[in-house]
């Protein structure tokens, strides 16, 4: 689990470096050599990559929207009833 941290930590600060288009290419063969030290196959570093370089960030994303979408969801109810009131 500590080298799982380690590659996770030190592909994301490869990724960070201006060498490619977010860091795609050297975040999996960033992965690829520090988890191969420890028996891991190259598909399952390369998908371990893909899953840190998009579904995360874009599941991230989602997280963030929430609060907005609960925010406009109430905003939404308060204005019903207010004009339920007007009505009445």
């Amino acid at each position: 689990l500590l080298h799982l941290v380690f590659s996770y930590s030190a592909a994301t600060l490869v990724a960070l470096m201006p060498v490619s288009i977010n860091g795609l290419g050297t975040r999996e063969a960033t992965y690829i050599f520090l988890l191969g030290q420890e028996s891991v196959g190259a598909e399952s570093a390369i998908v371990l990559s893909l899953l840190d370089g998009m579904v995360l960030p874009l599941l991230m994303i989602m997280l963030c929207a929430v609060p907005l979408w609960v925010k406009g969801t109430f905003v939404r109810r308060e204005s019903a009833v207010d004009g339920d009131e007007g009505n009445g």
